[in-house]
């Protein structure tokens, strides 16, 4: 099984709009037993999901607010065993 780690930025808030598209596109989410056939999940219970930068106007103060992550340890494990 061939595995892609791709950067997406949403352009809308709507449900499930990555997991939809890339399923479509014939790159389902691993963990996604929705919209992918769930065979290979790599052992995880879960998506393998994961929001690295969230950046937005504070409701009240307008301030711009940043929010930035590391890799989850189970992408980096994902990404060792397939040498991505």
């Amino acid at each position: 099984m061939g595995i892609t780690k791709l950067e997406i930025e949403l352009l809308t808030g709507r449900t499930h709009q990555i997991r939809v598209h890339m399923a479509y596109l014939g790159y389902p989410i691993i963990g996604d037993n929705i919209y992918s056939n769930g065979k290979n999940n790599y052992g995880i219970i879960g998506q393998v999901l994961q929001s690295k930068y969230l950046e937005f106007n504070h409701p009240i103060t307008n301030k711009k607010m940043v929010f930035e992550e590391k890799d989850y340890e189970e992408i980096v494990r994902i990404e060792r065993e397939e040498k991505i």
